[in-house]
């Protein structure tokens, strides 16, 4: 069972590392990532999807380049909130997202480490895990009055290619999202 509140064990490191005073899309980082993760729990996903959402960011991604942990501290964010969800968290910085959707496809999916020039094989479920981090992503934080045009097709493909990959919940938060761009 999901905990409704974040482990103040999580909040005590993501404070440590300052991400509460990082700015994140007119907030702090730290407000972004307990947003992912409230969504991510609302949505009854499993604790560590929940944990690795809390940590998204945490390393710094190819579009967010704070880094508020370097990747060599990997094995201390791994003690705080488990090796399952710090993984999630490592390849959510590290990859491509948009491979998340288009992956999920492949009979042995892989995804290109940026950081290190490497195919990182993955299985279809930590696929599935990414992508509902990833929608949680977008949805805590992109204002549907304000998007560009290239932002809404970005989300139009996608609720496409992640049909079937995500929870009903996640795809209906993203499916309103893309509703509200048209009624804007």
């Amino acid at each position: 069972m999901t905990s409704r509140t974040a482990d103040p064990a999580h909040l005590a490191l993501l404070e440590s590392l300052s991400t509460d005073e990082q700015p994140h899309s007119g907030r702090t980082l730290l407000e972004h990532l307990v947003g992912t993760r409230d969504l991510l729990v609302a949505w009854g996903n499993p604790d560590h999807v929940c944990a690795g959402g809390l940590f998204h960011s945490i390393y710094g991604t190819a579009y967010y380049r704070v880094q508020s942990a370097s990747l060599d501290r990997r094995g201390e964010v791994a003690a705080v909130i488990g090796a399952a969800a710090e993984e999630l968290a490592y390849l959510f910085c590290v990859t491509d997202r948009p491979a998340f959707f288009t992956e999920i496809a492949a009979a042995e999916p892989t995804l290109e480490d940026r950081v290190h020039g490497t195919s990182v094989p993955v299985s279809h479920s930590v696929l599935r895990h990414l992508i509902e981090i990833e929608v949680a992503n977008v949805v805590e934080q992109v204002d549907p009055t304000t998007a560009r045009p290239q932002t809404v097709e970005r989300l139009q493909a996608m609720l496409a290619d992640g049909e079937g990959h995500m929870s009903t919940a996640a795809h209906a938060a993203l499916a309103a999202m893309i509703g509200a761009f048209a009624r804007s």
